[in-house]
Parts: structure tokens; sequence; C-alpha cells
């Protein structure tokens, strides 16, 4: 029988893991312990993003997507793509698939200046519908994807943003300048950037990064250490401009 009180729950960290194997392990934040779920569905299939319970899997070496819901079992499977599973960087779904008001699925492709999206309304997914993010294509292509406020928001490591819009009947792209972030001084780095949610805000997650070289001479020995710094800030974007 499939559970029917699906309360929301503090979300499962899901750890490394054999794709080959049917077991997955999950780290639940509220229990701090770890929790093993035989999924022969998600067996030989690699796990590439996951989003209101559901989680994104695309068959190794192949093109065939998936979306698994890991406590019903409920499973859709998505029309056949272009891509394969190393080709995938990040995705994300707009709502489950079980939703009334439909799901589209968006992917990331590592080094490509566009992005795919498939949709599905009612019992039927449409084709899979290519975007371009126009965003620069180089090697800080896009990064991440959130879906926010009934858009699609897409970073790249140099800040720059995207939003596409795929309810309209001819999807839009707006692309937003640059954001500009507090000075933290000279020589640091933004490494990665990454978008959440919180409650009804769109928070920016930028990992900053700064190298320095350090001449050290003891006992007639001269040597260069490198020593790399790290830290962490969030940032709440104004979409209001």
């Amino acid at each position: 029988m499939k559970p029917s009180d699906l309360s929301p729950q503090l979300p499962w960290l899901l750890l490394q893991h054999d794709p080959d194997s049917d077991a997955r392990p999950f780290y639940c934040l509220l229990s701090k312990m770890i929790h093993i779920l035989y999924l022969p569905e998600a067996q030989g299939k690699w796990i590439v993003g996951s989003k209101h319970g559901w989680l994104i899997l695309v068959e190794a070496e192949s093109s065939v997507m998936t979306l698994l819901n890991p406590i019903t079992r409920n499973i859709f499977i998505l029309p056949n793509s272009s891509f394969t599973s190393d080709q995938v960087r990040r995705t994300t779904i707009s709502s489950p698939p079980t939703s009334p008001t439909g799901c589209t699925v968006m992917v990331l492709l590592h080094d490509a200046p566009f992005v795919i999206y498939c949709s599905l309304f009612g019992n039927r997914w449409g084709q899979w519908v290519t975007i371009n993010t126009k965003l620069p294509f180089d090697n800080f292509g896009a990064y991440d994807v959130i879906f926010h406020h009934k858009k699609f928001y897409v970073i790249n490591d140099n800040l720059l943003l995207t939003i596409i819009d795929v309810a309209t009947l001819v999807p839009t792209v707006s692309r937003v300048e640059s954001i500009e972030l507090p000075s933290k001084g000279d020589g640091w780095m933004v490494k990665r950037a990454y978008l959440t949610e919180s409650e009804d805000d769109l928070l920016l997650n930028v990992f900053f990064g700064r190298s320095e070289y350090k001449e050290v001479n003891k006992d007639y020995f001269h040597q260069d250490i490198f020593h790399s710094r790290d830290f962490f800030n969030v940032f709440k974007l104004d979409e209001s401009r």
C-alpha cells in the first residue's frame, strides 16, 4: 500500500552511492540518521536533480529521463531526448508531475548556451524544446536553475541571470545584467553561485575564494606555500528591479 499521509518534512540529503545498485542512502536532518531506500526503479540511473519530493533520473549513457517519487514509488517516463547523462549539469521541475497545473522539466547542459525543457499537460508529455539562455558561451556556462514565481531563473558563475517564461504561447527569455554584490576586498572571486528559495524569497548563494602564496625559508630550504581561503554568503535578490 502507498502512504496516504505525506505531510511536509525536513529534507533528506542523498549520500554518495553506486548507481548500479538499487540502494540509495539518505541522511535525515531531523533524526540525524541514515536511511537506506531500495529503489529498483533507480538502478542503473544517475540522479541529476530533485524537487518537490521527486528524484530526476537519467539512465547511464542514454537519453531516457524519468521522475521518481521514492516514497510512493510513482514514476513518470519522459520522451526520448538528444542528451545523455554525462551532459546534464542541473535539472529542476516546476511542480510535482501529479499536479493538476502540469509540470515542466528544465535541463541545463555542460558547456552549452541553451536549456532544454519538456512539459506535461494532463497525461501527455510534449516534445523537448531548446531555448537559448542569452548567456555567454564560454567556460562559465549556465550553472544553476530554479523555478520561482511561475518562471525559471538561470544563473552562471559570472553572476549573469536569465529569466525564462515557458507558460506563454511563445517562450520568452529576459537577460538580466550582472548582479552587483557588496565588495569583498581585493583578491576575492566568485567560485560558485546557486539559487534557492526561502518562503517567498529568491536567494543567491555565493561561494567566494581567494588564493594566497607565502614564501617560507627554513633551514636553508625555500618553499612556496599555496593557501586557499573560502567563505559563503547568502543574498536576497530584489525582483522588483
